[in-house]
């Protein structure tokens, strides 16, 4: 428990001192200065711990693996250099671009990506429905779903290529494609990898009764 402590303490203030948004791998540099026997797996494991007592949130931009930088910070967006691939805070804001949302949606979150070699503004947005939703008629038998319990869903996970090794929260489920049951409601770390690829991570949160679907391109080391 002491060493689990002391794990947990150094990767927590590697992103804070960091003071920009950090990957599990760029975590791992960081924090071995104070754990040297720190490993990757012990890295997400703890991340995902972090992530879950809110002290920490997770960095999703588009075709890049999850970064994390310390929760609370006010609302902001991300610039990513192409030439050191770091990802730095970005606090100017282009404003409300919630009427962009097609009709029927209203915007839960956006994001604003900046990069070289695109110096085209990316705007993303994370859309939800509107909570009231018509219940089945009595007539109708409702589908069921995976993990359709309490406090449960089920996970799809597929890469690209296929046949990476598929880990959640570091614990290897098997070979992409793949289905992974009964995965606990939550924040969870989805961590992908191939030969001769470089590793593939996010974090997805997965709804009790409902099945999150993963999808990862790795790219090839040259």
């Amino acid at each position: 428990m002491e060493r689990a402590t002391r794990q947990n303490t150094a990767i927590r203030e590697a992103i804070e001192a960091a003071g920009r948004p950090l990957s599990p791998t760029e975590v791992l540099d960081e924090a071995r200065r104070h754990v040297a026997a720190l490993g990757l797996a012990t890295v997400y494991r703890n991340l995902k711990a972090l992530v879950d007592a809110g002290e920490i949130q997770v960095v999703t931009l588009p075709g890049e693996v999850a970064r994390y930088e310390m929760a609370r910070r006010g609302h902001h967006h991300h610039f990513r250099c192409d030439v050191c691939q770091r990802v730095f805070d970005v606090h100017e804001c282009p404003g409300d671009l919630a009427a962009m949302a097609p009709p029927g949606f209203s915007v839960a979150r956006q994001a604003v990506t900046l990069s070289t070699a695109q110096p085209a503004r990316t705007v993303v947005f994370q859309l939800e429905r509107p909570a009231k939703a018509a219940a089945p008629p009595s007539s109708v038998r409702a589908p069921a779903t995976h993990g359709a319990q309490s406090g449960s869903g089920s996970l799809f996970v597929a890469s690209n290529p296929p046949g990476a090794r598929v880990f959640v929260d570091g614990k290897p489920v098997g070979t992409a494609p793949v289905r992974v049951p009964e995965v606990p409601s939550g924040a969870h770390v989805i961590r992908l990898e191939l030969p001769d690829h470089r590793i593939w991570s996010t974090s997805e949160r997965v709804a009790p009764g409902q099945e999150t679907r993963v999808a990862g391109s790795l790219e090839r080391i040259q």
